[in-house]
């Protein structure tokens, strides 16, 4: 995973990224996600919760599938918030405001 940018478009008001990541082209997102929270958390992916208790995976992975969608989907997953729009992913510290 590569660094990319820390800013977070402005209207989704949330807290600064404790990660920004440009996902691996050649995994699914789905995947990016559960290692970038790992990787933030400092715990294995094997002992993280299932993301598909946290948001459809397969919906997901197809939805930024070539990552060329303008959308942007957020979502809680264990504990932390977490953004994706187009091919960056940010994790952010959970707060009331996103879910």
């Amino acid at each position: 995973m590569n660094s990319a940018s820390d800013r977070d478009p402005p209207r989704l008001g949330l807290p600064p990224p404790l990660l920004t990541t440009e996902t691996d082209q050649g995994d699914l997102l789905s995947i990016n996600i559960v290692n970038a929270v790992a990787a933030l958390s400092g715990r294995p992916a094997a002992k993280l919760p299932t993301l598909h208790d946290a948001i459809d995976t397969d919906a997901l992975d197809r939805l930024f599938s070539g990552r060329s969608s303008n959308g942007v989907v957020l979502f809680r997953y264990a504990g932390y918030t977490v953004c994706v729009s187009g091919d960056t992913v940010r994790i952010h510290e959970a707060n009331s405001s996103t879910g």
